[in-house]
């Protein structure tokens, strides 16, 4: 049997994907050449694990669910723009985390505990919570001032609250059109003892 490419995220409430879809109409004139996350696909990557088994989904799957219900539901402030590695060099351009970063990275550091010895190594290093909303071959658009400009001018963009209440680990497909994820397992938070 194959293997399935499977990671664990936050997904975002419909809300966040209208603002996002916004927020790309405004960043699409400044960046030829990104490939840009559907709005359909918007979600904060917690852990990437790479290509699995189907028994080492099935053992994903209930040590996601033993993490979600130890960490409580939280609030997420999504706000800031961004590029990584930096403007000058953008790879892929991204959505922030504020108030709440704390507990999603608690969240992150439990499923790392949990998952590592599954994930494919180096797939997750140095974790910054973010949305990605676009990413960029090597050239397209770097060093640009203007696009460099573009982003400092939405380095305070706010896009409102999210309630996250739930982790899912997805398997992902890629197709020409782009990638399609597929919930494997929805883990609500904090519901341990009952």
């Amino acid at each position: 049997m194959g293997k399935t490419r499977t990671f664990v995220a936050i997904e975002a409430d419909d809300a966040l994907r209208r603002r996002a879809s916004g927020l790309i109409g405004r960043l699409r004139p400044h960046l030829g050449g990104a490939r840009w996350v559907s709005e359909e696909n918007l979600h904060l990557t917690l852990m990437f694990l790479g290509e699995l088994s189907d028994t080492e989904i099935t053992e994903v799957c209930s040590r996601t669910e033993w993490v979600a219900r130890a960490n409580g539901p939280f609030s997420l402030r999504v706000a800031g723009v961004g590029a990584f590695p930096d403007a000058q060099r953008p790879r892929a351009v991204w959505l922030g985390a504020r108030e709440g970063g704390e507990a999603v990275c608690r969240l992150q550091a439990d499923l790392d505990d949990a998952l590592s010895d599954l994930a494919q190594r180096g797939e997750n290093r140095g974790f910054v919570p973010h949305w990605t909303l676009a990413r960029l071959p090597r050239g397209a658009g770097g060093g640009s001032p203007h696009l460099v400009s573009v982003l400092e001018g939405l380095a305070d963009y706010d896009a409102g609250e999210l309630a996250v209440d739930q982790v899912v680990v997805y398997s992902s497909e890629l197709y020409r059109g782009g990638p399609e994820y597929y919930p494997l397992a929805t883990c609500p938070l904090g519901m341990e003892g009952g």
